[in-house]
């Protein structure tokens, strides 16, 4: 189980959001997605259509993107901050 700062970041339920100290944690299918104020992870994983459960111990992917000048205000847009994928780069 992942903790910061006592609080738990094990995956939530299906279609579950939660807030941990400042984050915005997001269950996807079949992923979960962390929000922070200046980043954006999503770890994607293997689905189980038999039970319709995400196979945490089976990572297929990850994005990381930069949000930090990211105001939420037009004309930059949400997307506009996705599309170089930070995760594997070595910075």
């Amino acid at each position: 189980m992942l903790s910061k700062g006592g609080s738990s970041l094990a995956a939530p339920e299906d279609n579950d959001s939660r807030e941990v100290r400042g984050a915005c944690l997001h269950q996807t299918v079949p992923g979960q997605q962390m929000r922070t104020q200046n980043n954006s992870l999503t770890v994607w994983v293997k689905w189980d259509g038999d039970t319709l459960r995400p196979l945490w111990d089976g990572v297929v992917g990850v994005e990381l993107y930069d949000h930090i000048n990211n105001t939420g205000i037009a004309p930059m847009a949400f997307d506009d901050f996705e599309n170089v994928n930070l995760a594997g780069k070595p910075e």
